[in-house]
């Protein structure tokens, strides 16, 4: 989708003519142009203006046009799982889905050397910030308007969500758990005309879990897929266990597709490609793998859960509630030394957590985001910080602008409530445009339920004592709820992540995409 406005009469690329285009004149000397894939939205124009629809999203509309009035607005829904990416001056504005749109459309691309600090330190760029110079992305929910008159194009700043606004209203534990199923259940069951093209990705964890078993009873979804790192020995492959085990459980016809290490390199490139940004972590690789060469080409909607690990309880969050009474600032010194010796022993793969706890007790924990010390701005960290602020020449304040904006337009009063909300509007946020670009490629749709604005109300609005007295408490009441065995929902939980031990050692997987990426880095 792209869509601009301008307030004189300007050429178009011949690179855009492949998609459908609508134009309606705003005035003497303003015309709108609409270049759409009709297969995805649904374009409504006439002299009064502009409608675009996502066919795909409920409430999905995402430009909205008042020719008499001389304004328009752009919006990203929660359920729309696409970039909006816009870039305005006094004289023009143009919006697009993808950046090769906006490129065709004459908008330079650039790269944005003062974004490179936030994407180093955490892989990404919090909304409105992008990695191009000139060009801002719509926060998550959010919208964007804009007006024309007087020979000028006057546009404001992004609005962001109020799904994560309190009011007086609590939910405890099993209604709360109630709603949520009832929620989920709404989601999959809208899909019920379109059965046939469903398919739900299944990990075998919890949020995964819990959708499978829906769609299994709601859609009589009866295949579900899996896959894994091939770099990853067997006995570490606790992501093709769980999912193995969860589909004997469900007696799904479960696939486990295993790629090889070339096509993996081979899908870190193109799953680049095909999302215009870094693609964050290592399973977009895989994902675009499946997207290509494990699915059925009828089966165009796929089911993920990515999203719930926000509104339900991150580990971050579920480890400083467990240690909030101990990591105090006097006891740093003991974490310290107790890191430095215990945590250099041989331990596997999991460890007493002693350097997480020294961190925890050098953070503030109150409700003062301002400061460059407070616990939130762990979340989410990767990189060596120091590294970061050194190689840009940046310091704390300039490095969390960016997050620091972000929840300074939320009314906060419960710290892990925090770390909900910036976590769903910037790693949550996009990873799902990352997601959504590979599904698009592929002429897939990726359906995010656990983004659903009534989910997201009731899990807000119930206390944090109830809803993470353990990880994922009130996740797992609703899952019990649906019928999903608790051999499945109370199971350790796993990251499915990869020791860098085993993809970063010298001759490992890692030196391949050296070689691939020394070129242009």
């Amino acid at each position: 989708l792209l869509v601009s406005i301008a307030l004189d009469s300007s050429g178009v690329s011949e690179a855009l003519m492949h998609l459908a285009h609508t134009r309606v004149a705003v005035g003497d000397t303003c015309n709108c142009d609409i270049y759409y894939d009709a297969s995805r939205y649904d374009v409504t124009a006439s002299m009064a203006g502009i409608s675009v629809r996502h066919k795909g999203v409920p409430g999905g509309d995402v430009f909205t046009l008042q020719s008499q009035l001389r304004r328009c607005s752009i919006r990203k829904p929660l359920l729309l799982g696409l970039p909006v990416y816009y870039s305005t001056t006094t004289r023009s504005f143009v919006a697009s889905t993808h950046i090769r749109l906006l490129r065709a459309f004459g908008v330079p691309i650039q790269e944005d050397r003062g974004a490179l600090p936030e994407f180093f330190l955490y892989r990404y760029v919090t909304a409105p910030r992008t990695l191009f110079q000139g060009i801002s992305s719509l926060p998550i929910g959010g919208s964007f308007n804009a007006s024309f008159g007087g020979g000028e194009i006057a546009a404001t700043s992004p609005t962001w969500t109020d799904v994560f606004r309190k009011s007086t209203t609590l939910y405890h534990l099993e209604e709360s758990a109630a709603r949520i199923k009832e929620d989920l259940e709404h989601s999959i069951d809208s899909l019920r005309s379109r059965r046939e093209q469903v398919t739900c990705l299944m990990s075998g964890g919890v949020d995964s879990s819990i959708l499978f078993k829906m769609c299994q009873g709601h859609l009589s979804l009866r295949a579900s897929h899996s896959t894994g790192y091939p770099f990853e020995a067997d006995e570490f492959n606790d992501e093709r266990k769980y999912a193995e085990t969860a589909a004997a459980i469900f007696g799904s016809e479960h696939t486990y597709h295993a790629f090889t290490i070339q096509d993996f390199l081979q899908g870190v490139v193109e799953s680049i490609d095909h999302a215009e940004v870094p693609v964050v972590a290592m399973q977009s690789a895989l994902l675009d793998l499946v997207l290509n060469r494990a699915l059925p080409d009828d089966q165009r909607i796929v089911i993920s859960g990515q999203g719930a690990d926000s509104l339900f309880g991150l580990s971050i969050m579920y480890h400083y509630q467990e240690t909030r009474r101990v990591t105090k600032p006097a006891l740093a010194p003991v974490f310290k030394l107790l890191a430095n010796t215990l945590g250099r022993l041989p331990q596997g793969d999991h460890q007493f957590p002693w350097a997480r706890m020294h961190a925890f007790s050098k953070r503030r924990w109150d409700l003062d985001f301002g400061n460059v010390n407070h616990g939130l701005w762990l979340m989410g960290e990767f990189a060596d910080k120091d590294w970061v602020k050194s190689t840009f020449n940046v310091d704390d304040e300039a490095l969390l602008a960016g997050r620091r904006a972000a929840i300074g337009q939320f009314s906060i009063n419960n710290v892990l409530d925090a770390f909900t909300v910036l976590d769903f509007v910037s790693d949550v946020a996009y990873m799902q445009d990352v997601w959504g670009k590979l599904g698009e490629f592929r002429g897939r749709w990726i359906s995010f339920p656990f983004n659903s604005p009534e989910l997201i109300r009731v899990a807000n609005h119930t206390p944090w004592g109830e809803k993470m007295s353990q990880h994922k408490r009130l996740l797992r009441r609703a899952g019990q709820m649906a019928g999903v065995p608790d051999s499945i929902l109370f199971r350790p939980k796993r990251t499915f992540g990869i020791s860098a031990r085993r993809w970063a050692a010298p001759g490992g997987v890692l030196e391949s995409l050296f070689r691939v990426t020394a070129p242009v880095v």
